[in-house]
């Protein structure tokens, strides 16, 4: 990986867990530099992040505001979009299926959550047919475990992106 490739990926790690509004690009870059080393303060990087900035990630991930000079930048991101932003290109498309089984997965969790729910308050107001309820319940459980432990396995996964 080239110096410009590292420095490249350090810049979009860093905007990860930022959000920008109304931000000149040198001040985005000040605190860039502020929580990394203080080699990086270069006028040669600069003007490498900068071009790096306007070229690849202004039009997809921030919000322009022409009306002053020097121009204002907002982010419209989300760290799913950066995270695969960062990664090597052959990476992209399984990051993006594991990306996208967690987030069926989320409302497959969700939705049993309610069921669950469901199941206790008709357990309570039809106390005759308890016992199948509970056995319902149960079975629902054993489910929502299973996906749980679906998505601890994506997590797991996730985290050799990271």
């Amino acid at each position: 990986m080239t110096k410009g490739e590292i420095l490249q990926r350090s810049f979009v790690r860093f905007l990860l867990n930022k959000n920008f509004q109304n931000h000149e690009f040198q001040q985005i870059w000040t605190i860039f530099v502020q929580e990394r080393s203080s080699g990086l303060n270069t006028e040669e990087n600069f003007h490498f992040i900068y071009k790096f900035f306007k070229k690849s990630l202004v039009k997809e991930y921030f919000i322009l505001d022409t009306s002053t000079v020097p121009h204002r930048y907002s982010s419209a991101y989300t760290k799913h979009q950066l995270m695969k932003e960062n990664l090597a290109k052959e990476l992209r498309p399984s990051y993006e299926s594991i990306y996208q089984k967690v987030q069926t997965l989320k409302k497959a969790i969700k939705q049993k959550e309610l069921e669950i729910e469901f199941l206790k308050e008709y357990s309570r107001e039809f106390p005759k047919i308890q016992f199948e309820i509970e056995s319902l319940i149960h079975e629902k459980e054993r489910e929502y475990l299973a996906l749980e432990s679906n998505m601890n396995a994506l997590d797991a996964i996730f985290k050799v992106f990271n």
